[in-house]
């Protein structure tokens, strides 16, 4: 099912249409527009969407993207978290969308992004470049954090709860020295020079369960 939106704007009227609409994400997003103004109406048409279109990357995303029978002719808004990357990033490249947002920031932010970019209208071929790019850097970066031991994930963890690494000792406990190398091999691991350079890529990258509860709400693409 489709759902079909139109509200007024400073621009003239907006329609858009938000898929998938059984799911938790997509059902948010849909309740979030509503408040935001959007008049949100049923569409159970079989036709693809065209316009406007606001695509929910859940689970079963891929999928969905393969059988929905879209092409690049609509003004496509992508909505996934880190987890879904390879989906967004395909998506990007075969709809030519013209944003992503991620959909491991707080809900607010994530409505506010979405109902910017609906609004905005097409986005430049630099700028579909530079966010196949950033997308792009986010799936390397965070592969690198299936580098790390289930230990060096915890103490990354710690870090990133604010903990420096003599309290980390303290607490497990273990030497200092020990924790000081397992630092130096998480930086190694990550491909970054400083304990601070870590903590901003975990903020910015990591999908990993391990140290994610840490981080997820200062993530973004």
């Amino acid at each position: 099912m489709q759902r079909e939106m139109r509200a007024g704007s400073q621009g003239g009227d907006l329609t858009a249409t938000v898929l998938f609409s059984h799911g938790f994400l997509s059902s948010a997003l849909a309740a979030g527009l509503r408040n935001l103004g959007w008049e949100i109406a049923d569409d159970n048409a079989m036709r693809p969407p065209t316009g406007r279109v606001v695509i929910a990357v859940e689970d079963d995303g891929a999928r969905r993207l393969r059988e929905s029978g879209l092409d690049a002719a609509g003004l496509y808004v992508l909505v996934g978290g880190l987890s879904h990357l390879p989906v967004l990033a395909s998506g990007v490249m075969l709809l030519r969308a013209s944003a992503a947002v991620n959909a491991d920031l707080p809900y607010d932010e994530v409505l506010r992004l979405t109902d910017a970019a609906l609004r905005a209208g097409p986005a430049s071929e630099q700028a579909r470049s530079h966010l196949q790019a950033r997308l792009s850097r986010r799936q390397t970066e965070s592969s690198r954090f299936e580098r790390l031991t289930d230990r060096e994930a915890e103490v990354l963890a710690q870090l990133m709860r604010g903990q420096s690494a003599a309290e980390i000792a303290r607490q497990r406990p273990v030497a200092l020295a020990t924790v000081r190398t397992q630092i130096a091999s998480i930086l190694s691991k990550l491909e970054v020079p400083s304990q601070a350079a870590a903590l901003v890529l975990t903020s910015r990258a990591c999908r990993d369960h391990r140290v994610l509860a840490a981080a997820r709400l200062h993530q973004n693409y």
